[in-house]
């Protein structure tokens, strides 16, 4: 029984791909309030650049886009249908979460959605040692995730997913 982070990294050594360590909770709220320390004053988050709880949020902000898949050229992309505030906001967002993975990437640290993001945006050759798979989903269970599930799935493993029931 593994977390899944763990299991994106057993899966990556499994296939021949070379995963970094996953960055804890503490260190990606480390890397952002580093990150918010570089911020201008002028900048749509200037104002509350220092505030702790400013950096606990957008760290969960972060780890909720990654968890959708969304990453900094789609923040920009979503920037385009946008009115200039709104634009300036997604556009210093998408900066703060390539300067906060970068930081990380400095320690040899990258967030779970990386690690799945590899194991997508590579050309498997071979599949992982394992023909079975059974996933225990909570309510915490993160969509991009479900994109490895698939792809493991296209590769000759067997998944089965086991989903806690909803109230009611």
């Amino acid at each position: 029984l593994v977390s899944f982070g763990d299991l994106l990294g057993r899966i990556c050594v499994e296939v021949g791909l070379k995963p970094s360590s996953l960055a804890t909770r503490g260190q990606i709220r480390a890397a952002v309030q580093l990150v918010c320390e570089d911020l201008a004053a002028e900048s749509p988050f200037g104002a509350c650049r220092n505030f702790p709880g400013f950096h606990d949020s957008l760290a969960d902000t972060l780890n909720e886009l990654h968890h959708w898949d969304i990453g900094p050229d789609d923040l920009e992309l979503a920037s385009n249908a946008c009115d200039d505030t709104l634009k300036s906001k997604l556009l210093a967002l998408r900066e703060l979460d390539i300067a906060t993975r970068s930081s990380l990437e400095s320690i040899g640290r990258v967030f779970s959605s990386q690690r799945a993001r590899l194991i997508l945006d590579s050309e498997i050759t071979k599949a992982p040692h394992f023909t079975r798979l059974l996933v225990l989903a909570g309510s915490d269970f993160r969509p991009v995730d479900l994109l490895v599930l698939k792809r493991l799935s296209e590769n000759g493993v067997r998944v089965q997913v086991a989903v806690e029931s909803s109230p009611g």
